[in-house]
């Protein structure tokens, strides 16, 4: 079984992707957008968006961060202050949405490259523990690890196993 890594193309457009939809419907710029090799396809987080899709590869794009940044983000897009949404309930729509846009964003580029995508909707775990695509503990893969003013988050995009 082989894992198909991101090229540096795909890293580029998951990373324009990312800034676009937080600068335009979060209404945040990134402080800053690093990559970094993750080895392993396990991992718990307050909060774990993900998307997945099928077609030319299966797999799926995830985002994770906390409770508080999620909360943020979802407060932002609603023009809000994140007190003001009082259970996490009200905010996982929100960060779904983030998910599901920058996933859309990121398949204009998937496509123009001549494959095919098909997604699905998105759905986000609280507090939860996922394991993506392969399960092998030496697998490692691009992620991106976003700094906002008010903490982090994590995107990548894993394929799965062929």
């Amino acid at each position: 079984m082989t894992t198909l890594e991101l090229t540096p193309e795909l890293v580029q457009s998951l990373r324009d992707s990312t800034k676009e939809i937080l600068e335009t419907m979060v209404f945040v710029t990134p402080l800053a957008i690093e990559e970094q090799q993750v080895t392993g396809s396990t991992f718990a987080d307050e909060v774990v968006g993900l998307l997945s899709f099928t077609g030319t590869r299966c797999g799926m794009l995830c985002i994770r961060t906390t409770e508080a940044v999620a909360r943020t983000i979802a407060a932002k897009m609603l023009m809000m202050e994140p007190g003001e949404l009082t259970d996490f309930i009200d905010a996982v729509d929100g960060f779904g949405e983030v998910v599901n846009m920058v996933t859309g964003s990121f398949k204009n580029t998937w496509l123009a490259l001549g494959n095919r995508m098909d997604l699905s909707v998105p759905t986000v775990i609280h507090k939860g523990y996922v394991s993506l695509g392969s399960s092998s503990s030496t697998t490692q893969r691009t992620w991106l690890r976003v700094q906002l003013p008010y903490g982090e988050l994590s995107v990548g995009v894993v394929f799965e196993a062929q």
